[in-house]
């Protein structure tokens, strides 16, 4: 198998099939035609999952149940996408990868677990070889088939003791090269920063030998880092001070510059050849692709997100290196193409430190909704114009288009005109678009991407789940029935207040997130603080009915209802608590999905008096509960004192 040039569009998360994993769609053959028209040496497509059973953000693509002539259509169609046409055609090469536990409660797999593994990824390879691609990459990074010593306690031929530390890997690669052509590419990716804990040179330099020997990997990528020019460590000292700032940085920096002569190093069979070396990160200019190049660090130049702000980057550089020979000018450091300002506000930042997939994912949003940008632009032949990206698009609105979308741009675009004319005739009341966009960002995804991970956002089994109530407590007895859902509430409580300066709590107003699907994981326990500090940041002018009224047309399939106050239903004095379910999520237009309840007994929120009373309810009328539990509470006190008519 031949490369035509040394140029690969490295593996990207497209987040453009359907919501709960699918086959590849038109979008993703739009997408893909776009790098094909550009002479890359070869495409590895985005993560394809080899289990439908564990998933990542939501809109995987994933493996078709059964192998036909139907299910494979997609396939066959992505794989013609990616190869363009005329004569120079791309190598088409299928990463394949799977999620295991990293967005749910670890479990130790059984011997089974692991062969259900590693025929999940036979099968995958199978697919990739009748859809007509070139091979696949088997992704290694994450620690996921490369065990890790702290985390690994397995006792059997899995631990990660030297000589077992590769088996699974193992075992996948041999498994998939018995049964597909010589000829099909196997490759690997090696994430550095999988060893950066205790920066373990000698074992990440013992794996990278031990797949090199194996003699049925035909390119290994290595990534985790941006590289570097060499004499950007001139000393000791400047080492040590980039240790010191970046720990992975400084693990990718020493392993970029040893691995093809630990490649080199190797004696293999005379029959077996060695990987070639694809090295990804960082390179954003001329002078890096050149450098690694000669330097031998790489046989194989990986562009990531590059190739995302210049689908047509080899084209470009095509076109700069003629220019240079022809008057001896290049821009030689460069970028190929300026990168986005993804900077948000210092208080915002504190936020979205607690929100993991939002804190550390505002870049990979970005980009994300550039990709979905270029897929839904159909216009051929492509044009310069058509492939510039949209600056003025900020990190903080990346993450709110990333999530609130559908397929139709159509759609997605009626979409947006009306999240604007909701509110017109309040336009003037109303905070400046960005920080009302900023506000609603923070305050749905405090929640929604928490949920996001386990993609099965409602519909979870938690028949099992139980509340934790404070210890020697006896105010709120055990729930009789079984739990139906979770909801995360967020919203306001209301208060009047009487010339004697007392408060007299008048009911409260919220929307509420399906967060049912997080229940026994490591992000349950923190949704409360991470809902509580968002709402918190928002404008005073923004309150909680125009937050529902501005989501109501948003497809959120997190959002189960609202929850407000009406007269008792069976006095007709006073109010109750009503939790109301008919316009939104599964139970959508059906009129018995609500349940208005009554207080059977309370008490005080175990974190203090800051925060409202945890409480017990149960139901007066309504078909969609028997028991209601408020806890896990944040904020909702009225303040200390009031001046009466102030």
């Amino acid at each position: 198998m031949t490369i035509r040039n040394r140029l690969v569009k490295v593996a990207m998360y497209e987040h453009l099939a359907d919501f709960r994993g699918g086959p590849p769609n038109q979008l993703h053959f739009c997408l893909y035609s776009k790098w094909a028209g550009f002479n890359w040496g070869m495409i590895i497509t985005g993560n394809v999952q080899v289990s439908n059973n564990h998933l990542t953000l939501g809109r995987d693509i994933c493996l078709p149940r059964d192998l036909s002539e139907e299910s494979l259509l997609p396939f066959r169609e992505w794989n013609t996408s990616i190869r363009g046409s005329g004569e120079s055609k791309a190598l088409a090469v299928m990463q394949l990868s799977h999620a295991g536990l990293a967005f749910q409660k670890p479990k130790q797999m059984t011997l089974e677990d692991i062969d259900d593994v590693v025929r999940a990824f036979v099968k995958g390879a199978k697919v990739a070889s009748e859809s007509g691609f070139d091979g696949v990459q088997i992704h290694a990074a994450h620690g996921f088939h490369i065990p890790n010593c702290k985390s690994n306690e397995r006792l059997d031929e899995y631990s990660s003791q030297p000589h077992n530390a590769l088996r699974l890997l193992h075992r996948i690669v041999s498994s998939i090269r018995a049964v597909v052509k010589k000829e099909f590419i196997i490759g690997i990716k090696i994430n550095a920063a999988d060893y950066v804990d205790t920066l373990e040179d000698d074992r990440v330099l013992g794996h990278f030998q031990s797949i090199a020997t194996w003699g049925n990997v035909d390119f290994i990528e290595v990534s985790g880092g941006d590289y570097e020019k060499p004499a950007d460590f001139r000393t000791l000292r400047d080492f040590m001070a980039k240790m010191s700032k970046s720990p992975r940085q400084a693990l990718f920096s020493r392993f970029s510059k040893t691995a093809m002569d630990t490649l080199e190093s190797l004696q293999t069979e005379s029959s077996l050849a060695k990987p070639l070396i694809l090295l990804t990160g960082g390179l954003r200019t001329p002078e890096l692709l050149h450098i690694a190049l000669e330097k031998r660090h790489a046989h194989l130049l990986g562009i990531g997100r590059g190739s995302i702000l210049s689908p047509d980057l080899p084209r470009l550089l095509e076109c700069e290196l003629n220019k240079a020979q022809a008057s001896s000018s290049l821009a030689w450091s460069a970028p190929f193409r300026r990168e986005p300002d993804l900077s948000v506000s210092l208080a915002l930042r504190n936020i979205f430190t607690t929100i993991p997939l939002i804190g550390a994912g505002t870049g990979m949003a970005w980009y994300l909704v550039t990709m979905r940008r270029l897929a839904m632009n159909p216009s051929r032949p492509f044009k310069s114009k058509d492939l510039e990206p949209d600056y003025t698009l900020g990190a903080l609105a990346a993450v709110f288009w990333m999530w609130c979308w559908v397929d139709s741009p159509f759609v997605s675009a009626a979409t947006y005109v009306v999240f604007k004319k909701q509110i017109p005739e309040e336009s003037a009341k109303l905070p400046p678009p960005t920080m009302l966009a900023t506000t609603l960002i923070t305050l749905a995804l405090a929640s929604f991407t928490y949920a996001a991970p386990s993609v099965k956002v409602s519909g979870c089994d938690i028949s099992k789940a139980t509340i934790e109530f404070p210890a020697g407590q006896t105010a709120l007895a055990p729930p009789t029935s079984t739990p139906s859902f979770v909801a995360a509430a967020i919203g306001t409580q209301n208060y009047t207040c009487s010339a004697a300066g007392t408060y007299t709590n008048v009911g409260a107003v919220a929307e509420l997130f399906d967060i049912s699907c997080l229940y026994n994981t490591p992000a349950f326990s923190k949704i409360a603080d991470v809902a509580f500090t968002a709402w918190k940041a928002a404008p005073a002018s923004l309150s909680t009915q125009k937050v529902i009224s501005l989501l109501e047309p948003i497809p959120f399939p997190v959002i189960l209802g609202q929850h407000y106050f009406v007269p008792n239903p069976v006095t007709g004095t006073g109010l109750s608590p009503k939790w109301d379910f008919i316009a939104q999520g599964a139970t959508k237009g059906n009129p018995k999905a609500f349940v208005v309840g009554a207080k059977v007994n309370g008490l005080p929120a175990p974190t203090g008096a800051q925060d409202i009373d945890w409480v017990q309810l149960k139901s007066l009328t309504g078909s969609l509960a028997t028991q209601i539990y408020r806890v896990d509470t944040r904020g909702g006190q009225p303040p200390a004192s009031v001046s009466f008519g102030v």
